[in-house]
């Protein structure tokens, strides 16, 4: 977890617009207005690299710079520079409560001759070449949405309301009190947001702490220091938290993992998650995944089926309705149940002086640790076969067809402490060692 703690202390700088070497024209226009402090704003930015901060001043500042590198076209290059300020203004159109604001279109163009057919075709500048420029200084109690495409867009301040829609571009922002976010083929660099909702496309996302938030990722990266209350559908993404405090979510093909997960409720099919402590984690339906946890308090399965769960250490599990699963557990403390088929199930240390475990299923592999506990075991078992340690135990075994019913007993007695173990089903094989 250390990669992502000093990760993130290195992302949120806010994106660069390029160096000015070799620029061989530069123009800039500005346009003020005056706004309330919650004037609604709306931004259409296509094809511009936008730098906006938020203040509290009652009115707006808007400055469009022209920057052109190249050595050729000069001619169309200083014609519309010539016409840069009546271009800004062009598209800034302000009404009762709102400013509407269109970043300039009519960028100039090469202009190709086909020589086959002897077509016209315009062909853009690259961006190398040629770049525009917008910088906004506004207040931001109002609500403000944006569209926003193949370039930098960047948002310095705290915005009350932001809904952005960005496609093909970079987004950073410090601090985004509600927001809706819809971002596709980018990359999204966030302070922290308090409620709301993202939805990511191919787009890599890091941020500092997501509030009460509907998150959407698919074939896309997150990661973040902190999450609050987060419902998350996910499709072949990654997820890294430092500290999650509660989630519910339906994983496909994915990965989440963190540091420390306070609850969660996951629906998932061929994932994996990684926590190094989880405090309550409730599965609810899940199929060929894996779970790699550490310290768990409460852990609970409601359809597992070809799962793997690696914990190192439980306080209380209930393996629910369990199929063809791999379930090994370092410590085990109060409560283990587990209802399973064709399951292979390890406890390799009780680690409490007393507890319950309830095991009942078909074709299943199971061993428990209770060297030096004292224990009661229940057996009842059709096709199946218990081994115990005769030095540490006593029993009474009876078959009744192909039947095994026993009573296995510690030698080492406490009335008042000891785990009670239950052990039913069809051709289940136990390992008491």
């Amino acid at each position: 977890m250390k990669t992502l703690v000093y990760s993130l202390l290195t992302v949120l700088p806010l994106f660069t617009f390029g160096y000015k070497a070799d620029i061989k024209i530069e123009k800039t226009a500005k346009h003020s207005l005056v706004v309330a402090k919650d004037v609604n704003i709306l931004i259409d930015g296509a094809n511009t690299d936008m730098e906006i901060q938020i203040w509290e001043e009652e009115r707006m500042e808007i400055e469009a710079t022209f920057r052109y590198r190249g050595s050729k076209h000069l001619d169309k290059i200083e014609a519309f520079s010539a016409e840069l300020e009546n271009k800004l203004r062009e598209g800034i159109i302000q009404s009762d409560g709102q400013v509407n604001i269109t970043t300039i279109r009519s960028l100039p163009k090469k202009v190709k001759i086909g020589v086959a057919d002897f077509s016209f075709f315009e062909q853009s500048f690259s961006r190398d070449e040629l770049q525009l420029i917008y910088k906004i200084k506004m207040p931001g109690k109002g609500k403000v949405n944006i569209k926003h495409s193949y370039r930098d867009l960047r948002i310095q301040g705290e915005l009350k309301d932001l809904v952005l829609s960005q496609y093909s571009g970079r987004f950073s922002a410090d601090k985004i009190e509600q927001g809706q976010l819809t971002m596709k083929y980018g990359e999204t660099r966030l302070g922290d947001i308090t409620t709301g909702s993202i939805m990511l496309y191919e787009n890599d996302i890091t941020a500092e702490n997501l509030g009460k938030i509907d998150l959407k990722i698919k074939y896309s990266d997150l990661r973040a220091r902190s999450g609050d209350k987060l419902k998350i559908e996910a499709y072949e993404s990654e997820m890294e938290f430092m500290d999650l405090n509660k989630f519910e979510g339906n994983f496909k093909y994915s990965r989440l993992r963190g540091q420390h997960l306070n609850k969660g409720q996951v629906e998932s099919y061929e994932s994996q998650f990684r926590f190094e402590k989880a405090d309550k984690l409730a599965i609810s339906n899940s199929k060929y995944c894996s779970f790699d946890l550490g310290e768990v308090g409460n852990l609970s399965v409601g359809q597992g089926y070809e799962d793997k769960l690696s914990i190192k250490k439980v306080t209380a599990f209930n393996g629910g309705n369990s199929k063809y699963c791999k379930y090994e557990f370092g410590e085990l403390g109060e409560a283990f149940s587990l209802k399973g088929y064709e399951c292979q199930v390890r406890l390799n240390k009780l680690s409490q002086e007393k507890g319950t475990i309830t095991i009942d299923g078909k074709y299943m592999k199971v061993a428990i640790n209770v060297a030096e506990k004292v224990y009661d075991a229940k057996v009842n078992l059709k096709y199946g076969h218990v081994d115990y340690r005769k030095v540490d135990a006593e029993a009474s075994m009876t078959k009744k067809g192909e039947t095994v019913i026993a009573s296995i007993t510690s030698t080492k007695r406490n009335k008042d402490n000891g785990y009670q173990i239950q052990l039913m089903g069809y051709e289940v094989n136990v390992e008491l060692y």
